[in-house]
């Protein structure tokens, strides 16, 4: 009783030095109470404070919201401080780890290091000052790296998006000129009309493409060049297209259409990708046998939506959080990471939104919405 009236002492006489900033989330994890709220009354002026008195009330909590730093005592019934990281570490992987312990054992430590990837260790009686340091110090690096890291993906992606963009633009000036050269010639209108008219197709598509790379790499939204379509039409052909490759020839690929879905206005190329990414991510997520439905549908206001739904195994809460961040990938060098931030990106040019609902074992559906066309 007395440290934690020395805690409550400390508190108040300690300035609030992260005041009006969005504060982290630290988890405690110890069986003894006394600990917990000693810890909890010298970091809760400074961060946002989430305890557990055990291993599975701990995972639970970091399930349902990720905390950014883990303090967990290593010996505690049940599950030790050091599997309470081990299982935390593929629960929440961007948490920084600490393991308190009053034991200086030499397994303990390698075990910590190996298993539960943890950042420092933290002797009992835990020091205020060097709590409150080795945190701030913790997320500080943790910013630092995650900083380092976008910098080097968005420098990556740029120098292959200005080479792209350089190629494309130069097919478009082609295209223009050959489109404007076939409607002033007009030997045969109606064939010449045609050919000009898919060339514009192409050339709006092509400069859709550039606006969400340079989108992309200046992470902003792309501006379309939108047409009223009907997004039923584009959708039965971009799965007629999609389901010609090997990629579903074990999967079942369904159509509904609700009645009276009214035209939008949207970039014709840019809901083919969209529609194409949704069914390449259903795909990754069902096994062999499984079902994808692809659903159009409107409410009562007009506004139009599109449902991609599978029946795979579904995304935890945590990863919801991350799947629409750029180069966030569970497909290991397989996967780019970059498909859904697409789709997302896509949706924002639209002046849409795309959202996910999935629970594990159940299944995901991706919804994206278009805004009502006003007459």
């Amino acid at each position: 009783m007395a440290l934690i009236l020395w805690a409550r002492q400390f508190r108040l006489e300690s300035p609030n030095v992260l005041a009006n900033v969005e504060r982290p989330t630290v988890l405690i994890v110890d069986d003894e109470a006394s600990h917990r709220e000693l810890l909890s009354f010298l970091l809760c002026e400074e961060y946002d404070v989430m305890t557990a008195q055990d291993g599975p009330e701990a995972l639970a909590k970091a399930a349902a919201k990720r905390p950014d730093v883990v303090l967990a005592d290593y010996r505690m019934p049940g599950m030790s401080g050091v599997e309470v990281l081990r299982e935390l570490r593929d629960l929440c992987p961007d948490s920084i780890r600490f393991l308190v312990t009053a034991y200086a054992d030499t397994d303990v430590l390698r075990d910590s290091i190996n298993l539960g990837g943890i950042y420092r260790f933290l002797s009992k009686p835990v020091d205020s000052d060097i709590l409150r340091v080795d945190i701030a110090r913790a997320l500080e690096h943790r910013a630092d790296r995650v900083g380092r890291e976008r910098a080097e993906k968005l420098a990556v992606l740029g120098r292959i998006a200005g080479s792209v963009i350089h190629d494309i633009n130069n097919a478009l000036t082609v295209i223009g000129f050959i489109a404007d050269a076939l409607e002033e010639v007009s030997t045969d209108p109606l064939e010449v009309q045609r050919s000009a008219g898919e060339l514009r197709v192409v050339d709006r598509g092509m400069r859709d493409l550039v606006a969400e790379l340079m989108a992309l790499v200046k992470n902003t939204t792309p501006v379309f060049a939108l047409d009223s379509v009907r997004i039923e039409d584009i959708v039965r052909s971009t799965v007629k297209l999609e389901c010609r490759t090997d990629l579903y020839v074990r999967r079942t690929v369904d159509i509904e259409v609700s009645d009276a879905v009214p035209p939008v206005l949207a970039s014709r190329s840019r809901v083919q990708r969209l529609v194409t990414n949704l069914l390449r991510n259903a795909v990754a997520a069902t096994q062999d046998g499984g079902r994808i439905l692809v659903r159009v549908a409107s409410d009562a206001e007009g506004a139009v939506y599109i449902e991609v739904r599978d029946d795979g195994s579904g995304i935890s809460p945590e990863l919801q959080a991350r799947i629409f961040d750029p180069f966030f990938t569970t497909k290991g060098a397989e996967g780019a990471g970059l498909g859904l931030s697409i789709c997302a990106a896509v949706m924002r040019g639209h002046g849409g939104a795309l959202r996910c609902e999935s629970r594990p074992g159940e299944g995901t559906s991706f919804v994206a919405s278009f805004p009502v066309v006003r007459q």
